[in-house]
């Protein structure tokens, strides 16, 4: 099962902010070579950023899931996860919504945004129901 990734408003407003804001000092650019690096500049922070944005879901598997986020991807034993909460904290991790969920491991924590994060939370607990929601 594929669950997509929520993505916020202020995510789009960002992108388009950077993008606006980089074409404004292309045109106060008075040497090639600056032009050169700010052109360099803008397709890099587009790679990623796209990337971001369209390659950003969770694949729920038999005994694991797996977290697609740009050019990374993290797999999840569910027999690993202790804990999942709903939060708004501000580390990014791989999350672009600040409705986010907070998946903890023996050994780390991840944040993601889900758009169905109750379907997430139901299809993980039925494979641990150890975890502790909060």
């Amino acid at each position: 099962m594929k669950l997509r990734g929520k993505i916020g408003l202020w995510w789009l407003a960002l992108m388009l902010f950077i993008n606006v804001y980089l074409i404004y000092l292309m045109s106060q650019v008075n040497t090639i070579a600056g032009g050169v690096i700010l052109i360099s500049i803008i397709i890099v922070l587009n790679i990623f950023m796209v990337s971001w944005t369209l390659k950003n879901y969770i694949i729920l598997n038999s005994d694991h899931f797996t977290i697609h986020f740009g050019f990374s991807t993290k797999n999840v034993m569910y027999k690993d996860v202790v804990k999942i909460s709903q939060t708004k904290t501000l580390i990014a991790g791989s999350a672009l919504s600040f409705d986010r969920l907070m998946i903890e491991t023996f050994n780390e924590i991840m944040i993601v945004s889900l758009k169905e994060k109750e379907i997430f939370i139901t299809e993980v607990m039925k494979r641990n129901k150890e975890i502790s929601l909060t």
